[in-house]
């Protein structure tokens, strides 16, 4: 499993045989922990998956089914692995709830994968066209999901200090790093070569690098001056003063917060004058990206709100705003947008329009068809 983004090995329990499994959670994690125990020999000892999902329950994923929590107490077990990352921590709170260890009768081993490449190729690309990247001094980064790579990397190229801001730990380890000298020496080794496939300069990059670790009674701690994880604070009331930062910027996070419009507020009342917003939001619905059947990237808009809240009461929430509507928002907000860019489109079929709710019936077909998208706002000066 050394090519696994959604499981952290070095968490994952031993089994043996004749030890029956549960996983917690049918996702990507589980996915992944099912090609493990495939490889191992030791599928026949997964009973099958739990999820909080209740749209889940009955269905199958890779061919093992999909139960509800409450037959934990009907099916015969030796462990629980949750792998879910987003709902870890709620999810082992539910387990303890229920009587059950964690490291006894439940592990958790889900994590997000550290795809700070991905954002840093997205920001040059759009860098290329705006040039919005230049000058900044402090930058607000929202939702690190446990690993600082990412700021690390802000701060290497472009910005002198970085706010990151969690509303979960995801197991963050902050400021002491010493047990993740590994992960954080292959995200510089990667980043040096990024440098130097973007014509950045390498050399003042490992130097910056270098610049955000202490070394101090032989551990290894994230440098204060440069960089604060700011934990547990939503979108909704950033923990910042006004007009605090150069540069917000979130991926993969607005999706999941409860008050759009507030978290477009907020983002605009943190910037100074000038400053950019930049939002990656994924919008289609998270369970079309598993292989759970049944699901596409609109599944949500056959949902009313109150039935939308009851499907996500015990999971990671996802809202239900579409690309044009965060664009709306923002400008709301009171933004000047420079750049918003549809990253996806879906054709809906007949069939699934005629099951969508009224919410979404009587839009066009172009802002149907829109998922996905990149948001580039300037606050005026």
């Amino acid at each position: 499993m050394d090519d696994a983004q959604w499981i952290n090995k070095h968490e994952v329990p031993e089994l043996k045989e004749g030890e029956k499994v549960l996983l917690f959670g049918a996702g990507h994690g589980s996915e992944e922990m099912i090609a493990y125990f495939r490889k191992r020999g030791l599928e026949k000892e997964i009973v099958g998956l739990i999820d909080n999902d209740p749209c889940m329950w009955g269905k199958r994923l890779l061919g093992f089914p999909i139960f509800e929590p409450g037959s934990l107490t009907r099916i015969a077990y030796s462990m629980i692995i949750i792998t879910s990352i987003s709902g870890r921590d709620a999810i082992a709170h539910q387990l303890r709830e229920m009587g059950l260890i964690e490291g006894i009768d439940f592990f958790k081993v889900g994590r997000y994968p550290h795809d700070v490449l991905g954002k840093l190729t997205e920001l040059v690309r759009y860098d290329s066209k705006l040039g919005f990247m230049k000058g900044l001094e402090t930058v607000a980064h929202i939702g690190s999901g446990g690993f600082f790579g990412f700021e690390l990397s802000l701060l290497s190229l472009w910005s002198e200090f970085v706010f990151s801001i969690d509303a979960y730990l995801f197991n963050a380890s902050f400021p002491d790093v010493s047990e993740h000298k590994t992960a954080y020496a292959k995200c510089l080794e990667d980043l040096g070569r990024f440098a130097r496939e973007h014509d950045l300069d390498a050399n003042r990059c490992t130097r910056r690098w270098s610049a955000c670790f202490q070394e101090r009674g032989g551990r290894t701690y994230l440098n204060a001056a440069r960089m604060s994880f700011l934990y547990p604070h939503r979108f909704s009331q950033l923990p910042l003063e006004s007009e605090q930062v150069d540069m917000v910027t979130s991926f993969g996070v607005l999706e999941h917060v409860r008050n759009p419009r507030r978290a477009a507020a907020e983002s605009f009342r943190i910037l100074r004058k000038g400053g950019i917003a930049y939002h990656n939001v994924i919008t289609r619905d998270h369970r079309s990206f598993g292989r759970v059947e049944g699901y596409t990237p609109l599944s949500y808009r056959s949902c009313s709100e109150a039935e939308w809240d009851r499907i996500n009461a015990n999971k990671f929430y996802q809202n239900r705003v579409a690309p044009w509507q965060w664009k709306e928002f923002f400008l709301e907000a009171g933004f000047d947008l420079l750049l918003f860019d549809v990253l996806h489109e879906y054709e809906p079929d007949g069939g699934e329009l005629s099951r969508f709710h009224a919410d979404f019936a009587r839009w066009s077909d172009d802002l149907q068809r829109q998922v996905d998208c990149v948001l580039i706002a300037r606050r005026p000066s």
